[in-house]
């Protein structure tokens, strides 16, 4: 590392984050770090988790490629098969500004959180995202739910999602929603087929493979 500002521009683009983990608390994490989103929908919205570009969850769902500066994350243990996760950033986009007295709030907040289910062939994830941009006048709320679930038969494996997001600012009103069904077979360890069926407002078919 040379210190080139390569990723975005930052020296850090993707994540830096310090934390503590324990096996009876769960973990808690700070600094910039992807959306529970992020963390859980790969590997159950699609079998390509996050590679593969457009086949990859974050090719389809794109609030799974988020990440947040200064944002507090907490994920429960494992108890029987449930986690649950929340985070907070104080500004999800650069350094946190204090607000002067009759000033707007410089800050875009956002709140991320997630309930997921594992338990042999079934998975399932819950997803939810808020942000709240800086008070201007072209200020976005944005919220974006994800849902998914897979099941494997064992000589072929089941993934479905859905997602919808909506934004509200003086010049955007329009919700977005899509659909996905994703049929995986896996016919050895390193060799991946899908069929993905993208049932949202593009109403288009891809084939993926390798």
């Amino acid at each position: 590392m040379n210190g080139t500002q390569a990723q975005g521009g930052r020296l850090y683009g993707r994540e830096a984050v310090l934390g503590l983990k324990s096996d009876a608390w769960g973990t808690i994490t700070l600094g910039r770090q992807g959306n529970i989103a992020y963390r859980w929908l790969a590997g159950v919205a699609t079998p390509f988790g996050n590679n593969f570009n457009q086949a990859r969850s974050a090719g389809t769902f794109n609030v799974a490629e988020v990440r947040y500066d200064n944002q507090i994350q907490y994920l429960t243990p494992n108890i029987s098969g449930f986690q649950a996760g929340v985070g907070y950033s104080f500004n999800a986009d650069g350094e946190q500004e204090f607000q002067q007295r009759d000033q707007n709030e410089p800050n875009v907040h956002a709140v991320t959180a997630g309930l997921r289910y594992s338990n042999g062939s079934v998975a399932a994830v819950l997803t939810y995202d808020q942000m709240k941009d800086a008070e201007t006048a072209t200020g976005i709320k944005a919220k974006s739910w994800n849902l998914a679930g897979s099941y494997d038969f064992e000589v072929a494996e089941v993934h479905l999602g859905e997602t919808c997001c909506s934004s509200r600012s003086p010049r955007i009103n329009a919700p977005e929603e899509s659909s996905i069904i994703n049929c995986a077979h896996l016919s050895e360890p390193l060799r991946r087929s899908s069929l993905l069926f993208d049932l949202g407002n593009k109403k288009v078919m891809r084939v993926f493979g390798n």
